[in-house]
């Protein structure tokens, strides 16, 4: 398999992520959302009831910090989520009981300006 052919392959996965940030971008028409366990930026378009959907659902997931299954495509024209599910229950107890054993984050002070 060569190069060009390598490139222009389709990767779809579906990953449980818990969302670091969901912006809507509304002189484009699209979502921009960033998720904690990837550093790839995603994105996808907010004209339709589908889109409308995955907003909402990436938003409330962002506000009460619980994972969501995503289904995201990437190829050479960048990384979009094609849907967005609630985690099932299962799902959720697993994360749970993961994130009570991350150790908690410890505050920095912002340095002062001499």
């Amino acid at each position: 398999m060569d190069t060009q052919e390598t490139q222009s392959q389709q990767r779809d996965t579906t990953r449980l992520l818990s969302v670091a940030n969901v912006e809507q971008q509304s002189n484009a028409g699209k979502v921009i959302a960033a998720f904690f366990e990837t550093p790839q930026v995603f994105e996808f378009t907010f004209d339709n009831k589908d889109g409308q959907s995955m907003f909402n659902l990436l938003k409330e997931a962002k506000e009460k910090q619980w994972p969501v299954n995503v289904h995201t495509t990437s190829d050479k024209n960048g990384n979009r989520i094609t849907n967005v599910l609630p985690a099932t229950e299962a799902q959720l107890a697993a994360y749970n009981k993961e994130k009570a054993g991350r150790a908690q984050p410890v505050p920095v002070p912002v340095p002062k300006n001499n």
